[in-house]
C-alpha cells in the first residue's frame, strides 16, 4: 500500500499528511480530510501538500520527524495566510 510505484503511496502520503496538518492547525491543507476524490474539496496549497508528502515518503514513512517538520511549518503556513490575503486585496 505505501509503494508509491504501483501502490496508493503518494495518495496515502498526501492523506497521512493532511492528517497532520489538520491535528496541529485545526484544518486540514484539504478542508475534506474523509474525501480527497472527485467531491472532496482541492488543497489550498497543493504545492506544500507534495512537498510534505513527499518529505514523508523520503523519511521512510515515519512520522515522527515528520511531526517537527510540521512544527516548523507554522511560521510558513502564517506566511502562506499573508500572501493569499496580498492577493485577494
Amino acid at each position: 500500500m505505501t509503494d508509491v510505484e504501483n501502490g496508493a503511496g503518494r495518495l496515502l502520503a498526501r492523506v497521512i499528511v493532511n492528517r497532520l496538518w489538520q491535528h496541529h492547525f485545526g484544518t486540514g491543507l484539504v478542508s475534506t480530510p474523509n474525501d480527497f476524490g472527485g467531491f472532496g474539496n482541492q488543497p489550498a496549497h497543493p504545492e506544500l501538500l507534495d512537498w510534505l508528502a513527499v518529505k514523508l515518503i523520503e523519511n521512510q514513512w515515519r512520522l515522527k520527524p515528520h511531526a517537527s517538520t510540521h512544527h516548523d511549518q507554522r511560521d510558513l503556513s502564517a506566511n502562506v495566510a499573508s500572501t493569499n490575503q496580498k492577493r485577494i486585496r
